[in-house]
């Protein structure tokens, strides 16, 4: 149970320190032969009405799906 409650306020300074820092993001950019490999290789993922899914697996496909653009890849392709 210490240890439970030690990693607790862990993860709670954590999240306070990060609130404290300047943020600096990166932006990954990639030629386009890069790009069209990385879309031909990541399909759009596609489901059958026969197949059965779990809430959380469905949300996955949905997510991998929608992530595509903001990777250069168009959406539904």
């Amino acid at each position: 149970m210490r240890n439970l409650k030690r990693l607790g306020l862990t993860l709670v300074s954590l999240g306070l320190l990060n609130g404290c820092g300047t943020t600096n993001s990166l932006v990954a950019t990639a030629d386009k032969d890069v790009k069209a490999k990385l879309c031909r290789s990541w399909r759009h993922q596609t489901v059958s009405q026969r197949d059965v899914l779990t809430d959380e697996t469905a949300s996955q496909i949905e997510a991998s799906n929608k992530s595509r653009p903001a990777w250069g890849c168009t959406y539904g392709k």
